[in-house]
C-alpha cells in the first residue's frame, strides 16, 4: 500500500491544480523519490523470500510511481482512484504480509508531517495507515512493515508493536521536518522490510472485532462486516467503488448518472 506523505524529502503538499514549472518539477521530484523508497521495499522482500508483491499506487491521483524502475515479481494497481474496486484493492486473505509506504499521521496529530484524515472505529482512532492495518485484519493479514515519519511511528505501535517501522523523518511542524537522506531512507526501508517479513509468523493481524460503528467526518457507518462499512463509508465521501461506468466525452461517470 503506498502514499507519499511520508516519503522521505516531501513536507509539502502536492497540488495537481498549479501548473507552473516549479510545482511540475517538485512533483515529478517527489514521485521519483517515493518510487526509489517504494523499490527498496520491494528488494528488502525479496531478500526475505517473497515471490510475489502487488503494489497499489493508491496516492492522489493513482498514478505516481514510476514502474519502469521497479524490477522482481511485481505487479503494479494505478490508475484513476475513483474507479478503484476499492482502497486497498484485491486484498484478500490471500496475501501473507501488508506493508505500508509513505505513511502520514492522522488529523489533528499535533506534531507530524501533512497530517489527514481520521477515521474512529468503535471509539479508537485511526488514520490511513491504521485503516489499512485494521482491513489487513480484517482478512487475517498481518502488516509487517510500515515506513513514514515518527508520529505515524507512534500510530503503528500503539496498533501493533511488533511491526517494523523505518521512521524517515521527524516533524519540526506540519510542512518542516529533520528527515533522514534519501539514500539513507532507503536502506532503512529496505532493512525493515526484510526484518518484518522475516517475522511473519510472529506479527499478528491489527483487527477490532465486530460490530462496527464508524465515523469519518459527517459520514457514520454500522454493520458487522468491516470492509463494506469502510466501503460504504468511502462511498459516502469521494469514491465510486464497484460502480458501473460509461464514457461521457473524454470522462468516465457512473453508468446510473
Amino acid at each position: 500500500m503506498c502514499d507519499q506523505e511520508g516519503t522521505a524529502g516531501m513536507v509539502l503538499f502536492e497540488n495537481p491544480d498549479d501548473h507552473s514549472d516549479w510545482n511540475a518539477a517538485y512533483r515529478r521530484r517527489i514521485m521519483m523519490l517515493q518510487t526509489l523508497e517504494v523499490k527498496a521495499c520491494i528488494e528488502g522482500l525479496m531478500a526475505a523470500g517473497a515471490t510475489d508483491i502487488v503494489v497499489n499506487d493508491a496516492h492522489g491521483t493513482g498514478y505516481n510511481i514510476q514502474v519502469e524502475e521497479l524490477e522482481g515479481p511485481v505487479r503494479v494497481i494505478h490508475g484513476n482512484q475513483r474507479h478503484a474496486e476499492f482502497w486497498t484493492s484485491r486484498l484478500d486473505e490471500s496475501f501473507d504480509a501488508l506493508c505500508y509506504m509513505g505513511g502520514h499521521p492522522m488529523a489533528g496529530t499535533e506534531k507530524g508531517i501533512l497530517p489527514h484524515t481520521r477515521w474512529e472505529v468503535n471509539g479508537i482512532s485511526l488514520g490511513e495507515v491504521g485503516m489499512a492495518m485494521t482491513l489487513g485484519g480484517w482478512y487475517g493479514v498481518p502488516t509487517v512493515m510500515v515506513s513514514g515519519d515518527k508520529a505515524v511511528g507512534e500510530e503503528v505501535a500503539a496498533l501493533s508493536p511488533d511491526t517494523e517501522m523505518a521512521v524517515v523523518k521527524e516533524a519540526l511542524a506540519p510542512d518542516i521536518a529533520i528527515e533522514h537522506i534519501p539514500v539513507n531512507a532507503r536502506e532503512m526501508i529496505r532493512e525493515a522490510a526484510e526484518k518484518g517479513l522475516r517475522k511473519v509468523g510472529s506479527i499478528a493481524p491489527t483487527r477490532i472485532e465486530p460490530p462496527y460503528d464508524l465515523h469519518l467526518g459527517s459520514i457514520h457507518v454500522t454493520g458487522d462486516d468491516y470492509y463494506q462499512v469502510v466501503h460504504d463509508a468511502l462511498i459516502g465521501g469521494y469514491y465510486h467503488y464497484g460502480s458501473r461506468f460509461r464514457v461521457e466525452g473524454h470522462e468516465w461517470v457512473k453508468a446510473d448518472d
